[in-house]
Protein backbone atom coordinates (compact mmCIF):
# COMPACT_ATOMS: atom_id res chain seq x y z
CA UNK A 1 0.00 0.00 0.00
CA UNK A 2 2.80 2.43 1.32
CA UNK A 3 5.17 1.53 -1.77
CA UNK A 4 2.08 2.31 -4.45
CA UNK A 5 -0.23 4.34 -5.71
CA UNK A 6 -3.65 2.38 -5.48
CA UNK A 7 -5.88 3.38 -9.02
CA UNK A 8 -9.31 1.72 -8.53
CA UNK A 9 -11.06 -1.00 -7.38
CA UNK A 10 -13.08 -3.01 -10.17
CA UNK A 11 -14.46 -6.03 -8.35
CA UNK A 12 -14.91 -8.02 -5.55
CA UNK A 13 -14.91 -12.37 -5.87
CA UNK A 14 -16.79 -13.99 -3.42
CA UNK A 15 -14.96 -17.17 -1.71
CA UNK A 16 -15.77 -20.41 -1.57
CA UNK A 17 -15.16 -23.34 0.94
CA UNK A 18 -15.73 -26.52 -0.83
CA UNK A 19 -14.87 -30.46 0.23
CA UNK A 20 -14.63 -33.41 -2.24
CA UNK A 21 -17.63 -34.97 -3.31
CA UNK A 22 -17.31 -38.13 -1.03
CA UNK A 23 -16.59 -36.14 1.83
CA UNK A 24 -18.64 -36.90 5.54
CA UNK A 25 -18.68 -33.45 6.16
CA UNK A 26 -22.31 -32.35 4.28
CA UNK A 27 -22.64 -28.05 5.93
CA UNK A 28 -20.18 -26.03 7.11
CA UNK A 29 -21.55 -26.70 10.56
CA UNK A 30 -19.96 -29.99 10.83
CA UNK A 31 -16.73 -28.80 9.84
CA UNK A 32 -16.38 -26.32 12.64
CA UNK A 33 -17.60 -28.22 15.16
CA UNK A 34 -15.12 -30.86 14.45
CA UNK A 35 -12.61 -27.81 13.97
CA UNK A 36 -13.47 -26.84 17.64
CA UNK A 37 -12.52 -30.42 18.60
CA UNK A 38 -9.13 -31.08 16.99
CA UNK A 39 -8.23 -28.22 14.73
CA UNK A 40 -5.46 -29.95 13.60
CA UNK A 41 -7.62 -32.83 12.44
CA UNK A 42 -9.10 -30.88 9.13
CA UNK A 43 -6.15 -29.98 6.40
CA UNK A 44 -6.99 -26.65 4.69
CA UNK A 45 -6.42 -25.73 1.38
CA UNK A 46 -5.54 -22.66 -0.78
CA UNK A 47 -4.83 -21.53 -4.18
CA UNK A 48 -2.67 -18.46 -2.17
CA UNK A 49 0.48 -19.02 0.25
CA UNK A 50 0.44 -18.87 3.95
CA UNK A 51 -1.21 -16.23 5.57
CA UNK A 52 -2.39 -14.79 2.17
CA UNK A 53 -5.94 -14.14 1.05
CA UNK A 54 -7.31 -17.94 1.12
CA UNK A 55 -6.05 -18.52 3.99
CA UNK A 56 -7.21 -15.07 5.66
CA UNK A 57 -10.79 -16.20 4.39
CA UNK A 58 -10.68 -19.24 6.26
CA UNK A 59 -9.54 -17.69 9.10
CA UNK A 60 -12.18 -14.68 9.75
CA UNK A 61 -15.52 -17.59 8.88
CA UNK A 62 -13.37 -19.89 11.22
CA UNK A 63 -13.29 -17.31 14.06
CA UNK A 64 -16.68 -16.02 13.55
CA UNK A 65 -17.64 -19.58 13.92
CA UNK A 66 -16.31 -19.90 17.33
CA UNK A 67 -12.85 -21.69 16.18
CA UNK A 68 -10.09 -21.24 18.79
CA UNK A 69 -6.42 -22.35 18.30
CA UNK A 70 -6.19 -20.83 14.98
CA UNK A 71 -2.79 -21.26 14.58
CA UNK A 72 -3.27 -25.08 15.29
CA UNK A 73 -5.37 -25.95 11.62
CA UNK A 74 -2.81 -26.64 9.29
CA UNK A 75 -3.09 -24.42 6.01
CA UNK A 76 -1.17 -25.09 2.51
CA UNK A 77 -0.55 -22.72 -0.22
CA UNK A 78 -0.96 -24.35 -3.67
CA UNK A 79 -0.14 -21.40 -6.00
CA UNK A 80 0.60 -23.50 -9.18
CA UNK A 81 -2.90 -23.50 -9.43
CA UNK A 82 -3.33 -27.28 -8.81
CA UNK A 83 -5.30 -27.01 -5.19
CA UNK A 84 -8.83 -28.52 -6.43
CA UNK A 85 -6.12 -31.31 -7.82
CA UNK A 86 -5.00 -31.40 -4.18
CA UNK A 87 -8.68 -31.56 -2.73
CA UNK A 88 -9.69 -34.24 -5.01
CA UNK A 89 -6.57 -36.46 -4.45
CA UNK A 90 -6.74 -36.27 -0.58
CA UNK A 91 -3.80 -34.07 0.50
CA UNK A 92 -6.02 -31.55 1.71
CA UNK A 93 -9.83 -31.61 3.33
CA UNK A 94 -11.20 -28.61 2.67
CA UNK A 95 -10.57 -25.69 0.29
CA UNK A 96 -10.61 -21.93 1.14
CA UNK A 97 -10.84 -20.41 -2.71
CA UNK A 98 -12.44 -18.26 -4.60
CA UNK A 99 -15.66 -19.30 -6.25
CA UNK A 100 -14.25 -18.25 -9.70
CA UNK A 101 -11.63 -21.16 -9.19
CA UNK A 102 -14.21 -23.97 -8.58
CA UNK A 103 -17.16 -23.13 -10.83
CA UNK A 104 -16.85 -25.84 -13.08
CA UNK A 105 -15.80 -28.68 -10.41
CA UNK A 106 -18.86 -27.62 -8.33
CA UNK A 107 -21.67 -27.81 -11.91
CA UNK A 108 -19.15 -31.24 -13.00
CA UNK A 109 -20.18 -32.25 -9.21
CA UNK A 110 -16.71 -33.25 -8.66
CA UNK A 111 -16.32 -31.08 -5.34
CA UNK A 112 -19.07 -30.31 -2.93
CA UNK A 113 -19.24 -26.24 -2.05
CA UNK A 114 -20.14 -25.84 1.14
CA UNK A 115 -20.59 -22.22 1.18
CA UNK A 116 -20.03 -18.85 -0.50
CA UNK A 117 -18.64 -15.82 1.77
CA UNK A 118 -21.25 -13.43 -0.07
CA UNK A 119 -23.38 -11.64 1.91
CA UNK A 120 -26.45 -13.02 0.18
CA UNK A 121 -26.80 -16.12 -2.79
CA UNK A 122 -24.64 -15.45 -5.72
CA UNK A 123 -26.55 -15.31 -9.50
CA UNK A 124 -26.10 -18.73 -11.32
CA UNK A 125 -27.43 -21.84 -11.98
CA UNK A 126 -25.52 -23.36 -9.85
CA UNK A 127 -23.67 -21.11 -7.50
CA UNK A 128 -26.99 -19.77 -6.63
CA UNK A 129 -27.64 -22.95 -4.73
CA UNK A 130 -25.23 -22.88 -2.70
CA UNK A 131 -25.54 -21.20 1.16
CA UNK A 132 -23.92 -18.54 2.45
CA UNK A 133 -22.07 -18.38 5.88
CA UNK A 134 -24.77 -16.56 7.69
CA UNK A 135 -27.41 -18.59 6.57
CA UNK A 136 -25.60 -21.39 8.27
CA UNK A 137 -25.22 -19.30 11.50
CA UNK A 138 -21.82 -17.87 10.62
CA UNK A 139 -21.94 -13.75 11.33
CA UNK A 140 -19.21 -13.42 8.88
CA UNK A 141 -18.81 -12.57 4.98
CA UNK A 142 -15.51 -12.14 3.17
CA UNK A 143 -14.91 -10.60 -0.58
CA UNK A 144 -11.72 -11.01 -1.90
CA UNK A 145 -11.06 -7.78 -3.92
CA UNK A 146 -9.38 -7.35 -7.20
CA UNK A 147 -7.69 -3.73 -7.84
CA UNK A 148 -5.10 -1.73 -10.35
CA UNK A 149 -2.00 -0.08 -8.75
CA UNK A 150 0.77 2.01 -10.27
CA UNK A 151 3.86 2.77 -8.97
CA UNK A 152 4.87 5.10 -6.04
CA UNK A 153 5.56 8.02 -7.56
CA UNK A 154 2.48 7.80 -10.48
CA UNK A 155 1.99 11.45 -11.53
CA UNK A 156 -1.52 12.64 -10.74
CA UNK A 157 -2.16 12.86 -14.42
CA UNK A 158 -1.67 9.33 -14.82
CA UNK A 159 -4.13 8.12 -12.87
CA UNK A 160 -6.71 10.71 -13.29
CA UNK A 161 -6.57 9.10 -16.99
CA UNK A 162 -6.60 5.13 -15.45
CA UNK A 163 -9.43 6.21 -13.38
CA UNK A 164 -11.26 7.76 -16.41
CA UNK A 165 -10.61 4.56 -18.35
CA UNK A 166 -11.00 1.86 -15.82
CA UNK A 167 -15.00 4.24 -14.77
CA UNK A 168 -15.80 3.52 -18.55
CA UNK A 169 -14.77 0.41 -18.81
CA UNK A 170 -16.98 -1.21 -16.11
CA UNK A 171 -20.09 0.10 -17.35
CA UNK A 172 -19.28 -1.51 -21.04
CA UNK A 173 -21.37 -4.82 -21.77
CA UNK A 174 -18.56 -6.93 -22.62
CA UNK A 175 -16.82 -6.02 -18.90
CA UNK A 176 -20.29 -7.36 -17.21
CA UNK A 177 -20.48 -10.56 -19.33
CA UNK A 178 -16.79 -11.20 -18.30
CA UNK A 179 -17.79 -10.61 -14.61
CA UNK A 180 -21.58 -12.98 -14.77
CA UNK A 181 -18.91 -15.63 -16.79
CA UNK A 182 -16.75 -15.51 -13.41
CA UNK A 183 -19.18 -15.04 -10.31
CA UNK A 184 -17.48 -11.58 -10.09
CA UNK A 185 -19.27 -8.63 -8.05
CA UNK A 186 -19.03 -5.43 -9.83
CA UNK A 187 -17.73 -3.35 -7.14
CA UNK A 188 -16.01 0.50 -9.21
CA UNK A 189 -14.29 2.04 -6.59
CA UNK A 190 -11.90 5.48 -7.64
CA UNK A 191 -8.49 6.20 -5.94
CA UNK A 192 -9.93 7.83 -2.70
CA UNK A 193 -12.51 5.28 -1.60
CA UNK A 194 -10.12 2.30 -2.85
CA UNK A 195 -7.52 3.72 -0.55
CA UNK A 196 -9.85 4.37 2.74
CA UNK A 197 -11.53 0.49 1.80
CA UNK A 198 -7.41 -0.81 1.81
CA UNK A 199 -6.52 1.20 4.99
CA UNK A 200 -9.57 -0.66 6.49
CA UNK A 201 -9.09 -4.21 5.56
CA UNK A 202 -5.60 -4.45 6.46
CA UNK A 203 -6.29 -3.13 9.62
CA UNK A 204 -8.69 -6.63 9.93
CA UNK A 205 -6.17 -8.66 8.41
CA UNK A 206 -3.50 -7.67 10.82
CA UNK A 207 -5.78 -8.78 13.39
CA UNK A 208 -6.11 -11.92 12.10
CA UNK A 209 -2.63 -12.64 11.16
CA UNK A 210 -1.57 -11.80 14.70
CA UNK A 211 -3.75 -14.81 15.77
CA UNK A 212 -1.94 -17.16 13.97
CA UNK A 213 1.11 -15.62 14.64
CA UNK A 214 2.29 -13.95 11.76
CA UNK A 215 2.29 -10.79 13.18
CA UNK A 216 4.11 -11.45 15.90
CA UNK A 217 6.51 -14.05 14.35
CA UNK A 218 7.22 -13.33 10.71
CA UNK A 219 6.64 -16.67 10.15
Amino acid sequence: REHTTPVAKLVVDYGCLAVRADSPYQNLGQVMEQLKRDPASIRIGGTSSYGSMDHIQFLKIARAAGVRRLDEVPYEGFENGGAAAQLMGGRVDLLSVGISDVVGLVESGDIRALAVTAGQRLEGSVISQIPTCREQGIDAEFSNWRGLFGPQDMPDYAVAYWEETFRNMVETKEWQEICRKYGWTMDYEDQVAFGLYLDQVNEEYKVLLEEVGLGRTGK
